[in-house]
This record gives C-alpha cells, sequence and structure tokens, in this order.
C-alpha cells in the first residue's frame, strides 16, 4: 500500500512539473514575441500609429500558433502548478497564459458548471481596507461602476458576485492577484499573485456614486509564503512607472520566480 501510494504521489509531482515547464516555456515565449514587437516597430510609423498592445498582438501569435487555446480552458481551482506566491506578471493577459485568472478584464473568475469562484483580481485603487499583517481583504464586486457613457446603478448578487458567496458557503479557496497601476497610464503595470483566501462573509454598502455595491472579506490562508515585495510596494504606496517595468524585462529580469 505504502509503495502504491508513493508511485501515485511521484506520479502527480512528474505531471505538475510538467505543466509548470510547459508554463515557464510558455510564458517565455509571450515576452520574447512582445519584445520582438515593440523592436520591430520604425520610429517614425510609430510616431503615428504605434502599437499599443503588443501583448494582445502576441498572444495572437500564440493562439495562431497553438501555444494558446482560442476558447478559454476549464476553470482550475486552488493552485495552479508552476506559478508561486511572489510571482509578477507584467501583462494581465499573462494571467490568462498560466491559467491564474482567464478574463481579461472582469476582476472575478468562476466556473459556469458548478458557480463557484476560482480567483480574483485587485486593484490598489480598492485597497484601504486591507491589513497586511492580518492577511485580511474587503473586496468590492463586479459591475455597476459605469463608464463614459453608462450611468453607475446597484451591483447585483450574479455571475462573478454570486460566484465568490458561493465559494463561501461551500468553504473554497480563490487566488488572489493585486494589480498596482501605473498613474500616467492609469492602468495595472505590474501584477502579483498572493495566494489563496477564504471567503469569510459579505455585506452591502453605498458607493462613492450612491450605488449599492457588494463588499466581501476575505482572509488569506495560513502557511503560504509571504508576498513580501507586494507588501513593500503596498506599504510605501509605491508604483511601478510603465519604463521601469519595460527596462526590467528587456533586461532579462527574472519576473517569473522558479
Amino acid at each position: 500500500m505504502r509503495s502504491s501510494s508513493t508511485a501515485i504521489r511521484r506520479r502527480e509531482s512528474d505531471r505538475d512539473s510538467d505543466a509548470a515547464s510547459t508554463i515557464h516555456h510558455t510564458l517565455r515565449l509571450f515576452r520574447a514575441i512582445c519584445r520582438h514587437l515593440s523592436l520591430r516597430v520604425d520610429p517614425c510609423l510609430a510616431a503615428i500609429a504605434p502599437i499599443r498592445r503588443v501583448d494582445l498582438k502576441a498572444a495572437e501569435i500564440l493562439k495562431a500558433n497553438g501555444r494558446f487555446p482560442v476558447h478559454p480552458p476549464p476553470a482550475l481551482f486552488g493552485a495552479v502548478p508552476g506559478v508561486e506566491v511572489g510571482d509578477e506578471f507584467i501583462y494581465r493577459i499573462e494571467l490568462a497564459i498560466v491559467r491564474l485568472h482567464r478574463p481579461p478584464e472582469n476582476g472575478i473568475d468562476y466556473d459556469t458548471i458548478n458557480g463557484l469562484a476560482t480567483s480574483i483580481v485587485v486593484s490598489d485603487r480598492y485597497l484601504d481596507s486591507w491589513n497586511v499583517s492580518d492577511g485580511l481583504l474587503s473586496y468590492i464586486g463586479m459591475g455597476g461602476f459605469g463608464g463614459r457613457k453608462v450611468e453607475p446603478k446597484d451591483q447585483k448578487m450574479e455571475k462573478g458576485n454570486l460566484a465568490l458567496k458561493r465559494s463561501m458557503d461551500a468553504k473554497k479557496p480563490v487566488r488572489v492577484i493585486y494589480g498596482i497601476r501605473d498613474l500616467k497610464r492609469n492602468t495595472a503595470s505590474v501584477f502579483f499573485y498572493d495566494g489563496l483566501y477564504i471567503v469569510e462573509g459579505w455585506k452591502k454598502v453605498i458607493g462613492s456614486n450612491d450605488c449599492f455595491l457588494f463588499e466581501f472579506q476575505l482572509r488569506r490562508m495560513e502557511g503560504q509564503r509571504r508576498c513580501e515585495k507586494w507588501e513593500t510596494l503596498f506599504e510605501k504606496k509605491k508604483v511601478w512607472g510603465w519604463k521601469q517595468l519595460r527596462s526590467a524585462c528587456d533586461s532579462g529580469k527574472k519576473l517569473l520566480a522558479k
């Protein structure tokens, strides 16, 4: 019985190792394509029609070569093989490449079959209630914020919001990724994976637009390594500039932990 259990664990370890190897290879390839696309741009043409989203063009190339699924892959719960706490990602689409968080825009990823949440992306603009020492997070639900031509409205207990509530009821952990903004672009320019959290509760609150929002309370699971770089950035309110990130990537900095 013991030898059988050992063999099973060895096979599982081999599968995780293979998955991790595939993830790292695909991510390195994606970043190489991004750098190549950036360097190919003619300076004269760039001033007229700059390539603003080399990440999307790189993803199209991966899809065309079968390295990135055209349709979203099945939902993955819990830890992702090959991804460690503290790993950094420059482009949001990289989260989908490694299967950490699939939606390109929505902050909550969930399985449409069982209705449970798999992961959330937290913008630093909503971290006023995050306590670094206690690992507590207050997360504002999705929807209702409005836009240039859309009026804000009350959030509804549906889709991602309902999935977080169901995860709370089922006591299933969700992955948490934090996004740090580039103030000049007002978009997240680096993402950190902070590990697994448990949804402990939720409540309705009134937002700055006088509409009802859902505020979810999450607690970081014990026994995980700390994401020290993220904690330092949060405490110092430091925002990495896009040029700094690009320079770090081009100089060969290891942005994904081994």
